[in-house]
């Protein structure tokens, strides 16, 4: 749904202002959909599942159930945690896709091309 608006967004914007034809593009619907899919079931349900079934209630809970305001800024700081972990990994998922399709492939938007080779130099050492 996100990604249907995105491109319907992108149409709109094509419509009004025409030198932004050659540089948006619509978004692949389907691959973007499952790609994003796949990211939310494993990686995200899995670090949840981490953080509130094993952190906090059999680490955490045990440790600090007579300080309750220390436990919920633990939790508090935990969640955070995890949300970054989470970015992070989004990243790393879209690296991936950039390293899978190539920087030149015609599919690929060119943000997204400008986003690759932005991460990539951020990667590569300096000499």
């Amino acid at each position: 749904v996100g990604t249907a608006i995105t491109n319907i967004v992108i149409n709109a914007r094509k419509a009004v202002d025409k030198s932004l034809a050659a540089e948006a593009e619509n978004l692949p619907i389907l691959s973007t959909s499952v790609g994003y899919g796949v990211y939310m079931a494993v990686s995200s349900n899995l670090r949840y599942r981490i953080v509130a079934g094993v952190i906090e209630q059999r680490i955490l809970e045990p440790l600090l159930h007579k300080h309750k305001l220390i436990l919920s800024a633990l939790c508090f700081a935990v969640r955070t945690g995890n949300t970054y972990l989470g970015s992070l990994l989004l990243d790393t998922v879209n690296l991936a896709s950039i390293l899978a399709h190539g920087l030149s492939d015609e599919g690929m938007s060119s943000w997204t091309r400008k986003q690759g080779l932005t991460i990539l130099e951020q990667m590569s050492p300096v000499a």
